[in-house]
């Protein structure tokens, strides 16, 4: 693990009828103005939402739940026990500082963030997560790979997003 860089940020730019909107920066420690450790209300008030509460995994009372962001598509938030803890990338259009996004083949991570973590899918002997953590250890990013190529990522603190389930 030594070598790890501390990965600065993850850039998405939401367009809406034509316009381009200002963009989000995702980092470890959050999105835009969402920030790892808010409450549900704190960021639905900050992004200017209302979460779906009878999405499947948002069911009351559990301690995890996950919401989609809406205006994000392919952008989820992870809450446990009401309080931000991850945030996943699912689909392209989304790129970290240093230009690497879904569908990118592994060796660009590789080039990009150099010591970065290497570790075994739990799934497929054939495929790796490749973690990042902050100087801190608190917080992580976590590219998940496919086919050779990044399938998703996911930022917060580190213990939730070494979850391979997310919430379940």
């Amino acid at each position: 693990m030594r070598g790890m860089q501390w990965i600065t940020a993850v850039t998405i730019v939401v367009a809406s009828a034509g316009v381009q909107a200002e963009p989000w920066q995702l980092g470890m420690r959050g999105l835009g103005p969402l920030r790892i450790g808010m409450t549900v209300r704190q960021v639905e008030r900050r992004a200017g939402i209302v979460f779906d509460k009878t999405e499947p995994s948002a069911r009351p009372g559990e301690s995890c739940q996950d919401w989609s962001l809406p205006h994000h598509p392919g952008v989820s938030t992870m809450f446990i026990d009401g309080v931000l803890q991850r945030i996943d990338v699912m689909k392209p259009g989304v790129a970290t500082a240093k230009g690497v996004t879904v569908g990118a083949p592994v060796a660009r991570v590789m080039r990009a963030y150099p010591g970065i973590d290497i570790a075994p899918d739990a799934y497929d002997d054939r495929e790796r997560y490749l973690t990042v953590m902050s100087p801190d250890r608190l917080s992580a990013l976590r590219f998940n790979t496919s086919a050779g190529k990044v399938s998703s990522f996911h930022a917060g603190r580190y213990k939730e997003v070494q979850l391979i389930e997310g919430c379940l």
